[in-house]
């Protein structure tokens, strides 16, 4: 999932164009349908929606050649860092582990 989501990096900031954004939706698709997000959780399900949707409303009437602007560009890439965050939650691969183990 992170390697389809790279493409919009808080550091440095890419250069790219809505095509770009039309491929991540699509590959997108091709993760949830082929590599398992048809499994995500209920929230990450929601996150995974809202990048669907944000790329939707950035792609709607855009030009594929055209550079995205700052301000989509931080949009959707605010909305995968939500879903990748959630995802991490539901694998709690960021927690300490359990305290009773020890």
């Amino acid at each position: 999932m992170s390697a389809l989501t790279d493409v919009l990096p808080m550091w440095p900031r890419a250069t790219i164009r809505y095509g770009t954004l039309a491929q991540l939706s699509a590959a997108l698709k091709t993760w949830y349908f082929e590599k398992g997000g048809i499994y995500l959780s209920r929230r990450s399900h929601k996150r995974y929606s809202a990048v669907q949707q944000a790329l939707q409303e950035a792609l709607t009437g855009a030009n594929e050649d055209d550079r995205v602007s700052d301000e989509v560009y931080e949009a959707v890439r605010k909305k995968c860092s939500a879903l990748r965050t959630e995802m991490t939650e539901d694998l709690l691969s960021r927690r300490e582990g359990s305290r009773l183990l020890a």
